[in-house]
């Protein structure tokens, strides 16, 4: 008897826990995100070390670490009007040192998995001016980055690295031999993106005098084709993927200097079948 009346009264507990549970719905999980935690991503430090900045409804907003409190509403990209009149949309943004300019990078596509290319504009604070870092017109550019001492930004387009003088007004081709499918510069081929997770393929020097960068040689690697889903037919898609015991690129590594405007090649051996990563 005394056995059966626990058993009523765990059964009765349970009953009274179930029935104060809310109910659990798929919407809950996967549309309203309910049970989702709350965090905070892509946050930039500011050089003060006391604040970071979001990008956040199209703004980059300031923050303070001792508090979290924003603080301050640093660039508004729903203000900003491109060269023909159109709002920017901030995709991404970078500062040079400072903090007295920023790369904003809009019409962001992606490439592979880590590699992105954009439009890139300037923002000068003090002229309160923003810039086309290079004509749309020449394509899409990708990896911009500001000289250390703020005065240059470098980027890649089809392959091939150039630098914007922003007090000349200015650009200049690093390189001139980047091919599509055979030689790459200033950022890194498929290999070197999915195995070793950047693409970054080029630095500036801390007194912004020379860039060093990486070449791929890809002219032997074997091609690989996938087939997608089209509109209304499927297409085809081939890119430079080396299988085992196939030719991978071949890597050299060469700094250009900014004022003299040449190129050297650096000495990393004489083996050419290896990766640098």
């Amino acid at each position: 008897m005394k056995r059966l009346l626990w058993i009523i009264a765990a059964l009765l507990l349970v009953t009274t826990v179930d029935a104060q549970q809310p109910e659990i719905t798929l919407e809950d999980i996967w549309i309203n995100y309910t049970f989702y935690p709350g965090a905070i991503s892509e946050i930039r430090s500011m050089e003060d070390g006391e604040h970071f900045t979001v990008l956040s409804n199209n703004a980059i907003d300031k923050f303070s670490y001792k508090t979290g409190e924003k603080k301050e509403t640093v660039l508004n990209g729903n203000e900003l009007r491109d060269e023909k009149g159109r709002k920017v949309t901030i995709g991404d943004y970078y500062f040079s040192k400072g903090e007295k300019k920023v790369i904003i990078a809009t019409q962001i596509r992606s490439v592979y998995r880590h590699s992105q290319k954009a439009f890139f504009y300037i923002y000068d604070f003090y002229r309160a001016t923003l810039t086309p870092l290079s004509d749309a017109e020449k394509g899409m550019q990708r990896l911009a980055a500001f000289s250390p001492d703020g005065s240059m930004v470098a980027f890649v387009r089809e392959n091939n690295i150039f630098i914007k003088d922003l007090e000349k007004n200015l650009e200049i081709q690093v390189t001139k031999d980047g091919v599509e499918g055979r030689i790459i510069n200033g950022t890194c081929d498929w290999v070197y993106e999915e195995e070793f997770g950047f693409t970054d393929g080029f630095k500036w020097s801390p007194d912004s005098r020379h860039i060093a960068f990486y070449r791929f040689d890809e002219s032997n690697v074997k091609e690989f084709q996938l087939e997608y889903y089209g509109a209304l037919y499927p297409y085809i898609y081939k890119y430079k993927y080396p299988k085992a015991g196939e030719d991978n690129s071949v890597v050299t590594i060469h700094a250009y200097d900014v004022k003299k405007r040449k190129t050297k090649i650096m000495d990393t051996g004489k083996e050419r079948d290896i990766y640098i990563p």
